[in-house]
């Protein structure tokens, strides 16, 4: 069960940066450097799991590859309609703010804009830490059904690295790994 909730968990994350890539990739977070920039160097190692997902970020990929940075209208305009179908549940917005946090509880509620470099940090920082969570997952399998020692030996090494990635990951998120 708890390898379905990862893969769940992992999907969301997935979604929460494509969406994140998709209606904010042409904002700057620093002088002469644009948010995809950041996003596709920090996930190019990430393998997309979601296929839709994947598609998206391949295509970004490609099309920076080709010198043209692309945005929601050009992948409104993709041949794939699941691509077409994930862009506007991407970009449209679900819910608006009421006025009166401002207004009559003189409340400010940040904008995403004014928190992007924050939100696309912490967003990568979970994408990865649930990935690795998978991960560890899949390698508890692997060394349950290890038939010899150099296999079990093998599977504790590789768990023990991604233990220490996800204890360093989740310092940095603020969370307890144990």
């Amino acid at each position: 069960r708890e390898w379905i909730y990862d893969e769940d968990v992992v999907k969301l994350q997935e979604r929460e940066s494509i969406r994140l890539l998709i209606n904010y990739g042409l904002h700057k977070i620093e002088d002469k450097y644009h948010l995809y920039d950041f996003l596709i160097k920090e996930l190019d190692d990430i393998q997309f799991t979601t296929p839709v997902y994947r598609d998206i970020f391949d295509l970004f990929k490609e099309e920076l590859d080709r010198g043209k940075v692309i945005d929601a209208e050009f992948l409104l305009n993709a041949d794939s309609p699941e691509i077409r179908q994930e862009v506007v549940n991407l970009v449209s917005e679900k819910y608006e703010l009421s006025s009166n946090w401002g207004d009559l509880f003189h409340i400010h509620v940040p904008k995403e804009t004014e928190i992007l470099k924050d939100l696309v940090f912490t967003n990568i920082l979970r994408l990865k830490f649930r990935v690795i969570r998978k991960l560890i997952g899949q390698n508890m399998k692997d060394l349950k059904m290890a038939d010899t020692n150099e296999e079990q030996y093998k599977h504790q090494k590789i768990h023990d690295q991604l233990k220490r990635s996800e204890m360093e990951i989740a310092k940095l998120l603020g969370n307890v790994a144990v």
